[in-house]
């Protein structure tokens, strides 16, 4: 008898947990549906369509090669690809490149006369031994945890490879494709390295209220400051070639993306430490147990913040340096739109960090903690 009231109370039990892992799940779910839905309201219109060069171009061959030597302005390479497997071909050269003999390069095929030049240094079998080693030393360290996070970062690479980068070159608008992505993206990340259960269903429904807001705020915000996504070669490349895609929208697009990147680390940290807490006390409840796990999410928000904005300013030095050099007007610098859009990539990012911690604790406080015998 006693044990049939036992399994009928972990029955019921498990009942329970089920179903507020229904509500949490569905409630993540309404919220990603209501976004697609208002897809139409996109404050991101395509341009119009213009063209930059309309014109016949032939179609470049990229091959692999070996440099054999040098002389000023053109190279002899051994190439290793195409019809000419094995022979030994002269190819334009720029001497500023620093090439030496025995050097991996791509020549390519120019698309004016079909001659041959320098490309770039070919890097892919550097690439892959620092992919096997970042791979081993995550998994010695890591073991299952690490093998779920290499998961999901496959998981993150195949949904931008795949869907995001696809969905933007056909036309398709880029803050909502943006969207899309990082909701799959969040899905996959914290359904393979979690599971399903509770601790899922709370870190996914703190990930979509943030995300939803730092959405309408940095959209609010770049329409405010009049960012037109101008900033470097890159982006005036990207509207030389593809006049349909928004670069406003691939600067709020970029800031959602790289808010999810640390959105569900502070998340998940913050589940885990209300358990954690929970489990080292069972007397802990309601506001107390909020106020300490709170406590641990401040000590993580002092740190990120400042690495965030020291992580933009590292890939923008360059460009930052080159302003600089232009104008000796601080104020003017400023103003410049380039670090207009690394300052609001900087405080909208950090914003919703910082509110994800009070947000995610709450949600964990009310949904994993537990009553005490």
């Amino acid at each position: 008898m006693k044990r049939q009231l036992t399994g009928i109370r972990s029955r019921l039990r498990a009942l329970i947990a089920n179903k507020r892992l229904l509500e949490l799940v569905v409630a993540a779910t309404v919220l990603v549906l209501v976004g697609l839905a208002t897809s139409l309201v996109t404050p991101y219109s395509p341009p119009t369509d213009t063209y930059f060069y309309d014109g016949d171009s032939q179609s470049s061959t990229t091959y692999r090669a070996t440099v054999e030597s040098i002389q000023q302005d053109t190279l002899r390479a051994t190439l290793h690809d195409g019809p000419l497997n094995g022979g030994v071909v002269t190819a334009a050269y720029d001497a500023r490149s620093e090439l030496s003999p025995g050097d991996s390069i791509l020549l390519g095929t120019s698309s004016i006369d079909g001659s041959l030049l320098y490309l770039d240094r070919y890097r892919i079998p550097g690439l892959v031994v620092l992919a096997v080693l970042f791979i081993f030393v995550v998994l010695l360290v890591g073991r299952r945890k690490g093998m779920r996070s290499l998961a999901s970062l496959f998981g993150s690479v195949l949904v931008v490879t795949f869907i995001l980068i696809p969905l933007v070159l056909s036309g398709f608008d880029v803050f909502w494709a943006s969207t899309i992505s990082a909701a799959l993206i969040a899905l996959l990340t914290v359904f393979v390295s979690q599971g399903i259960n509770r601790r899922a269903g709370v870190i996914l429904l703190s990930i979509a209220i943030v995300l939803s807001f730092v959405a309408l705020f940095a959209a609010l915000v770049v329409g405010a400051l009049g960012l037109t996504g101008r900033v470097d070669e890159a982006s005036y490349f990207i509207d030389a070639l593809n006049t349909n895609i928004s670069l406003s929208g691939l600067v709020t697009g970029g800031i959602l993306i790289a808010t999810l990147g640390a959105l569900d680390d502070i998340v998940m940290t913050q589940a885990a430490t209300v358990e954690e807490l929970q489990r080292a006390d069972r007397s802990l409840q309601g506001v107390e147990l909020y106020r300490r796990a709170f406590r641990v999410g401040t000590e993580h928000i002092a740190s990120l913040v400042n690495t965030l904005a020291l992580v933009y300013v590292g890939a923008a030095l360059p460009t930052i340096v080159i302003l600089a050099m232009g104008t000796t007007d601080t104020f003017t610098l400023l103003n410049s739109e380039f670090i207009a859009t690394e300052i609001v990539r900087t405080i909208a990012v950090s914003i919703g960090l910082v509110l994800a911690v009070p947000l995610s604790t709450a949600l964990a406080v009310r949904f994993l903690g537990k009553k005490p015998r």
